[in-house]
């Protein structure tokens, strides 16, 4: 009441309750004893008394009135915070993560999709997306971490063959616990996924026998990404393509599948474009980095000058909508999706968009030399270690485990197999992104 009152411009005549006395300090209102009405009723007499002074009282009150207006509560609040967030300093990238948090959900079918906090959550089973990315892992693990893993090689690749259903032409995705396929064709971003999966393993497998597995599977499946829509199938698919053709520089189909990618995002861009949205989709979706980081490595194996400066321009533009105005790397958050030519929303972020920001800038790198690029992953990297809009540490170095991203509400606690590979595959490219550069 006192401060709807003062709010009002009133003369305020009020007993000294704490209140009171701060609010009516200053001679900003009249204070009397407790359990006194005479000194009330002489207080209020003499006010009425004296015109000037009761003015005088009313315009003071409303002055300091002024200064409880939400808005002004609302800009001193936020100035508060502003003044006591604690800005996390990055520290040095991890020379070794652990696994435990990997194994965790790793079982002798393949790695389980989800968790409920750090307990595997056997209800949602496994899909070939997570299986993809483990065993492209796999291949990138120093010896020593390797050998704790396994067999879990073996059993990525067997879960990788057999989502492949030879009758549709396409790979399954969603697997039950009981090992039972809960569709006869996956999504398009999936089937494309497996495809990468299988081209970086006929790269980079230390097995001869695995490499050859992976390039005779590439072939047989690989066709189907000539008919993809998806602008991520179609990227991931391309970036499959490129290790192909890095282990076999003849490979045709490979070959077909990087140009017709190439020529479809150009369009793409030339289509949706403008001045203050450089590219190549209307909306904002998930690992929107791999677009020009497909982009730059087909240029590369092209030799095409126009497909580089697209990726390069692309992928400047994505970056610097992902870098908050507190310097920090704020990914496109999943609310961002589907809101056409909408700047990115901050919420939910997720791991995911970290590895695939460190990868597209190291593909910048190659193409331009600028270090400014390594610059941009680290900031990315950063996002793990606390560097981001909640200042919660995300991944842990000695387990190897992640949690699933940030909400409005701070940190999401579960550790599904998506966040756990985004990290352990962020962790590596820095590393070895850094080398790189010297």
């Amino acid at each position: 009441t006192l401060s709807y009152a003062m709010a009002l411009g009133k003369a305020v005549v009020s007993t000294p309750y704490v209140h009171a006395v701060e609010l009516l300090a200053d001679d900003h209102g009249v204070l009397v004893p407790f359990n006194d009405s005479a000194a009330i009723a002489r207080e209020v007499k003499y006010l009425l008394d004296d015109p000037d002074r009761l003015r005088m009282l009313q315009k003071r009150a409303y002055d300091r009135g002024r200064d409880m207006t939400w808005p002004v509560f609302g800009a001193r609040t936020h100035a508060l915070i502003e003044a006591s967030r604690i800005v996390p300093k990055a520290g040095p990238i991890p020379d070794r993560v652990g696994v435990e948090g990997f194994l965790r959900i790793c079982d002798n079918t393949g790695i389980l999709q989800h968790s409920i906090h750090m307990i595997p959550d056997r209800a949602h089973g496994y899909c070939v997306d997570d299986n993809a990315r483990a065993l492209m892992l796999m291949h990138r693990l120093d010896d020593d971490t390797l050998s704790q893993c396994g067999q879990l090689t073996s059993v990525f690749a067997a879960f990788v063959q057999h989502a492949w259903n030879a009758d549709r032409g396409e790979f399954r995705n969603f697997m039950g616990f009981g090992r039972n396929w809960l569709e006869e064709v996956g999504s398009e971003d999936s089937c494309g996924r497996t495809l990468w999966a299988l081209g970086a393993t006929a790269r980079e497998a230390r097995d001869p026998g695995l490499r050859q597995w992976a390039h005779e599977l590439f072939e047989r499946t690989a066709s189907s990404a000539l008919e993809f829509q998806s602008p991520r199938a179609i990227a991931f698919a391309m970036l499959g393509a490129d290790y192909v053709l890095a282990a076999d520089s003849r490979n045709r189909l490979a070959d077909r599948i990087l140009r017709e990618g190439a020529h479809r995002f150009v369009a793409l861009y030339d289509a949706v474009a403008r001045a203050d949205w450089q590219w190549f989709e209307p909306v904002l979706a998930y690992d929107n980095c791999r677009l020009p980081e497909a982009m730059l490595r087909a240029g590369i194996r092209l030799e095409r000058a126009d497909v580089i400066a697209c990726g390069v321009e692309t992928l400047r533009w994505i970056n610097d909508i992902q870098i908050s105005p507190h310097g920090h790397y704020r990914p496109v958050g999943s609310d961002s999706f589907g809101h056409a030519y909408d700047l990115p929303r901050p919420f939910d972020q997720q791991p995911l968009e970290i590895w695939a920001a460190i990868d597209a800038a190291s593909a910048a790198y190659d193409v331009t030399g600028d270090a400014i690029w390594l610059a941009h992953a680290r900031r990315a990297y950063d996002w793990f270690a606390g560097c981001n809009d909640r200042g919660v540490i995300v991944g842990d170095p000695v387990t190897g485990s992640s949690k699933d991203g940030i909400n409005p509400r701070g940190l999401n606690l579960n550790e599904g197999a998506e966040s756990v590979l985004a990290y352990q595959h962020a962790t590596y490219a820095i590393r070895n992104f850094v080398l790189k550069v010297g």
